[in-house]
This record gives structure tokens, sequence and C-alpha cells, in this order.
């Protein structure tokens, strides 16, 4: 029996779904948290108390006798299949002719980017010959800011529309669904063609490391690609292309077959250099000599709550919970200092934020602008009485990620990731997050969680790890630092 996130693994990658089948489950761990059953918040917004409540392991059978007793008008969780496809739908309810469906989406605005979701269930309640009226959609509304209760009716919004990147509403929804008539016999099909392999060869491709790197990228490519792969190409639409026409090294790439940016530039000259670094040394020299000490290197850490926790807090609030803060010296001495709170420490965290900052001439962060920036200018829109102080903070903030993503320096072991990790790495490879407890950002923040929610008697050593963690960040940063200062001295 398969699932609908079972046909995503498969259009995504076929060896990530043939993977998926043999694998022992992880448990999953979202990225935004939940605390409250979103079904239970979506009743009460449709003002539905009576109804017919599916249940997990149920036969097929159960719920289209429950559609068949006309006592019910209201049908939540019910179980269908359809050939190897079972589907878990939200909510139906029925009307004169059929029924409605209410699909619930924890976002802001639902986009047709998801339009295969919605159409393996419609696919499958067509095929039970459950003829549907109209489909909803309940999802969160990014205005609502909460009071002191949570205000379900605030809350959500119902529409019947999709969305388009500039959030406004494009076409009904099920006409989108009608538009295109998908048969996911065959999806299911080649599903179980694939699942009865015992091997299956994939090149590497754009999917790999879309967004994120793939968790099972490196059990596909085992053996690392040399560090000038025109596979390591940052931003080049036509590196797989090039790769499978022989093309395998950056030093064989001609900049008439690639966008020729800055970065790549900076990628393609690094391997030609017997060092494999490539530097612009009087960009970097200039933004080296914009910093002045005592220069305090900064990292925050943070958590996304989808429905809104706290008083005057909006559909997936940022709540900043950590921050580590490395003070360097001009005589190179080094002073450290950290804080990690819980529940809303939001006003905590800003207070001993300030306190610590005090007294630095600059304040460096990796990605500032992506984040550490916005996450003060939220605090400041939040906490006005100490807005003019977190606004110099930022006046201060200088991000270190902009000169290796603007192509002013690159070194060949990054490998063509600008991560901070990647950069330490590349520079000196002594240096791990590898023994550490805590290896990634996300990693801290469902340790945290798990702390906030009191989940966990290892509270005293989770702790000490995110400190850790954190530590190394702002420590990281700091050997960055220096390297790049050594390399125009």
């Amino acid at each position: 029996m398969y699932y609908i996130k079972d046909i995503k693994k498969y259009m995504k990658c076929p060896k990530l779904f043939w993977y998926s089948q043999f694998d022992e489950q992880e448990e999953y761990n979202s990225f935004f948290r939940m605390d409250e059953a979103i079904t239970n918040l979506a009743l009460e917004k449709l003002g539905i108390h009576e109804y017919f409540l599916g249940q997990k392991g149920d036969e097929r059978e159960v719920a289209l006798k429950a559609l068949e007793d006309h006592s019910y008008q209201w049908f939540v969780k019910c179980r269908f299949e359809c050939d190897d496809l079972r589907i878990k739908l939200p909510i139906l309810k029925r009307v004169s002719g059929g029924f409605d469906v209410y699909f619930i989406s924890v976002v802001n605005y639902p986009k047709e980017n998801d339009l295969l979701f919605y159409r393996a269930n419609i696919w499958v309640l067509k095929h039970n010959h459950i003829n549907i009226c109209n489909v909803y959609i309940l999802h969160l509304n990014q205005e609502y800011i909460r009071e002191d209760y949570l205000d379900v009716h605030q809350l959500f919004h119902i529409t019947e529309y999709f969305y388009n990147d500039t959030n406004h509403q494009t076409r009904l929804i099920k006409e989108a669904l009608e538009a295109e008539n998908v048969d996911f016999k065959e999806y299911l099909a080649k599903m179980n063609e694939i699942k009865e392999k015992q091997y299956i060869e994939m090149k590497r491709h754009k999917g790999c490391t879309k967004r994120f790197i793939c968790h099972k990228f490196h059990d596909c490519f085992q053996v690392e690609e040399e560090y000038d792969s025109t596979l390591y190409l940052s931003s080049c639409s036509n590196k797989y292309e090039l790769y499978d026409q022989g093309i395998k090294s950056m030093k064989k790439v001609d900049f008439n077959q690639i966008e020729s940016n800055r970065v790549q530039y900076a990628q393609v000259k690094a391997c030609f250099n017997k060092d494999g670094i490539f530097i612009d040394k009087m960009a970097i020299k200039g933004w080296v000599e914009t910093l002045e000490y005592p220069i305090g290197f900064v990292d925050f850490e943070w958590e996304t709550f989808a429905i809104p926790p706290f008083k005057d807090t909006k559909p997936f609030q940022v709540v900043p919970f950590q921050y580590s803060l490395h003070i360097l010296y001009e005589d190179g001495s080094l002073v450290h200092k950290e804080f990690l709170g819980f529940k809303d420490p939001r006003e905590d965290f800003v207070r001993h934020f300030i306190r610590d900052v005090e007294g630095c001439k600059s304040i460096v962060a990796y990605n500032a602008n992506g984040a550490e920036k916005i996450r003060i200018r939220e605090l400041s829109q939040y906490l006005p009485q100490y807005q003019a102080q977190l606004e110099a903070i930022n006046t201060n903030m200088v991000d270190l990620a902009v000169p290796f993503v603007s192509g002013s320096i690159y070194h060949i072991n990054m490998r063509g990731s600008y991560t901070l990790k990647s950069i330490l790495h590349a520079i000196n490879p002594t240096m791990s997050y590898e023994h550490l407890a805590i290896h990634h950002g996300m990693d801290a923040v469902f340790q945290w969680r798990m702390l906030d929610r009191q989940l966990t008697e290892e509270e005293d050593q989770i702790i000490q790890n995110l400190k850790n963690y954190c530590a190394l960040d702002t420590y990281a940063m700091i050997e960055v630092f220096k390297w790049m200062k050594s390399l125009y001295l």
C-alpha cells in the first residue's frame, strides 16, 4: 500500500522512493513547530460538533459505509483507497448532489505547486464514485495577530482559490484540479516495478541538492567528485549537461558555455591556482578594513511556530531562543558570551543581547542579511522600547557571507558549497562539528523543542550540547575572518 508521500518521493527521484521502501522509517521532525492538533482547530472554525471520525487502520469499506449513513453530514479523517493508493481526507461535507472537500493547509497561501497532493486525493475519491461538488482549503491568515487567547475564526481563511507567487488569487482549486487528467495508475505501476528491483542506477541531477542536500545523497554518490568538478559550478543552469558531455572539470569549461558570473569566475580561476584559492585582494582588504575592534561575532538560533503561541504573535512566528557571541579584541584576546531561553524568551533575549554587545564597534554574522538582521528587525517591532538600540546594532552588523557569495574569494575545497561549515572545513580540516552531539542548525532546533516541551530527562546535557554547537559557529567565523585577513597581508 502506498501513500501520497510515496508518490511525491517517486516524482522527486525514483531512487529516493526505492530507498524509502526498504529503510527503517526515521522519526519525522518538522521544520516548524505544531503544538496544537490542526484538525481540531479546523473543526472549531467550521463549527463542526457531530461527525464521523475515521481511525488509523480502518478497512477501506468503513468510510464508504459511513457515507451511506445519512445521519452524518460531516466526515473527518476518513480513509479511502484505490488500487495501491490510500489517502486520509481531512474533512468531507455532505451537500446536495454530493460532497464538498475541505483540505487543511498549514501555509499562509496555498499554491499550485502542491497540485499533485490535491489531485491524488480527488482521484481516489472519484474512483470510489464519490461526487465532488466543491473543493476548499483552510489555510492560515498571515495578518492574524494573537491576543490572550487563540481565535480560530481569525486564525484561518477558507478559500476556493489558489494563490500566485505575489499572494494574489489565481484560479479556482477545482478548476485547477480538473485542468489535467492525471492517471495515478501509471505512477503506481512504475512504483511497483521499481520496488521489485535489486538496485537502481541514478545520475546526479538538480533535485539532489536543490535547496537542501538529499539525505540519501552520500549513499547514491559514495565517490566524492574532484574539487574542480563541473558539478560544483554555482548557479550554473547547464552543468549536468556539460558533465554528461564529458566536460567534467571546471578547467575545461569555456566561459561562453556558462553564465560567466563573478562567482563562477572565482571558482574556475581557483582551480588553476597552485594554492586552490581565488581572492580579489582589494575587495577583501576593503571589506576587512571596514571592521573596527572590538568585533563581535554572533550567531542566533530560533524556532518557528506555525500556530501563534503567545500574545502578539502571528502564524509562522519566528522566536529566537539562543545566541553565541565571541568578542575579538585587537590584541587577539577573546571573550565569549551566550544566552539560552525557553517558552517566550524574546524580551530576555533582547535585554541580554543589548548588554552583551555593548562596546562592540562592529558585529559580524554569517548570512546576517538573511537571518540575524531580520530577526533583530522583528524583535524591534515586537519590543519598540528597545527599537533604537536594536537598530543601532543592525547598522553595525556586517555579513561575513558577502565576500564569498559575491565571488571575491573562493577555496576549491569548498566544493561549490557556501555554508560556514564548508568554508571552515576548506580552510581548516582539523576543525569540525563531527565531535559535537549537535551537527546542524535544525538539530539544535529539534533538541531545544524537546527541552521546551519538557519531553526529556537529559536537560543539562542537551543544554550543554546546544551551547557547544552555537559557540562553535561563532568561533568558526573568527577562524574564517583571520584566514581572510592573512591572505591579503
